[in-house]
């Protein structure tokens, strides 16, 4: 499956920006651990070096990566399978474990693996580690699809999801595809929900995209347009391309306001998206609302927002004025009557 090996980079190497961390001063020289998979007969394709295992109901079968510690010093590593997931981004992300089910999933590629584990290897060391899968009773369709992923703790330490986000890591992930059948499952997306939350202290309209199919969806395209409901004018847009989701996966795409003040009403989210360079096409809408409550909340909190007008005070600013200029007028016209 070429697209699973282009978001694998080639098998098994994900440095940090693909995992959703910050990679932007990794030096190549700071890592001293290597990871690699030992590929199985039952293996799909034999050309690539990450696991594309075709499986049976209830079977069981030990996975065997290693791990090569080059430093001159004792290292701990967290080994974990995750499941593929979908970030905010529109990315295929594989850093995270435990993450929040989509509704549409039936079979969870976590819980077929043993729970994550901490592996201490001494200094130039190779350790070999065993992973034991165990595919469920029944029989599904289409892949499941997932990664494991090894990533060195600082000073013994595991690292919590806060530093993943400030420290600059490196992590291999070695793919993990399982299927029973290679039979082409096709892609469904759906709009699920709309509605206006806070990123990052900048105010947007999410538009919660659904995958759910057991199936990866590449080349994603989306036209998001927002509207007043039952009208045509735009008054938000956003040209997403090039993403991808996971199978049996959801994400909230953002639409941004670009730092305008949210306004309160009633509108419609309007999704033009295709996929698999345009082989296949949805057009979906959902109206939502926006209460004047929600609206004062998030623009109290928005950071770098343009300040929005204050009408009341200009609107009594401008009665004011004409009252005084009404006031002038009248008593410029008795202090004339009074002369003559």
């Amino acid at each position: 499956m070429k697209k699973f090996l282009t978001l694998l980079f080639c098998s098994m190497f994900a440095l940090a920006g693909f995992l959703g961390f910050n990679s932007s001063t990794v030096k190549a020289d700071a890592v001293k651990y290597t990871v690699s998979a030992e590929i199985p007969n039952n293996q799909v394709n034999k050309k690539l070096t990450y696991f594309d295992l075709k499986v049976a109901p209830n079977s069981t079968q030990d996975l065997k990566i290693k791990i090569i510690n080059n430093d001159s010093v004792e290292h701990t590593y967290d080994v974990a399978v995750n499941r593929a997931s979908t970030n905010v981004n529109g990315l295929v992300d594989y850093s995270q474990h435990g993450t929040k089910k989509d509704p549409s999933l039936k079979y969870d590629i976590e819980s077929m693996f043993p729970a994550p584990e901490r592996i201490t290897i001494p200094a130039n060391t190779t350790k070999e580690v065993t992973l034991t899968l165990k595919v469920p009773n029944q029989k599904f369709s289409g892949v499941l699809l997932g990664g494991i992923r090894v990533l060195q703790e600082i000073n013994n330490q595991k690292p919590s999801k806060k530093e993943f986000s400030v420290n600059n890591q490196f992590a291999y992930v070695i793919g993990l595809k399982l299927q029973q059948s290679t039979d082409e499952v096709k892609p469904d997306m759906k709009l699920t929900n709309v509605k206006a939350e806070q990123n990052n202290g900048q105010n947007n309209i999410t538009a919660d995209l659904q995958n759910d199919e057991p199936t990866l969806m590449d080349d994603v395209n989306v036209d998001a347009t927002v509207t007043p409901e039952n009208g045509t004018k735009s008054v938000l847009k956003v040209d997403k391309k090039n993403m991808s989701m996971a199978p049996n996966s959801n994400f909230a795409m953002p639409v941004s306001l670009n730092n305008q003040p949210l306004k309160a009403g009633k509108y419609t989210m309007h999704i033009s998206a295709n996929a698999e360079k345009g082989k296949d096409k949805w057009n979906m809408k959902r109206n939502f609302t926006v209460t004047p409550k929600a609206a004062a909340k998030l623009n109290t909190t928005a950071v770098g927002q343009a300040s929005q007008p204050n009408y009341n005070l200009i609107i009594a600013l401008i009665v004011a004025a004409a009252l005084i200029v009404i006031g002038l007028l009248i008593w410029n016209f008795k202090n004339q009557r009074r002369r003559r």
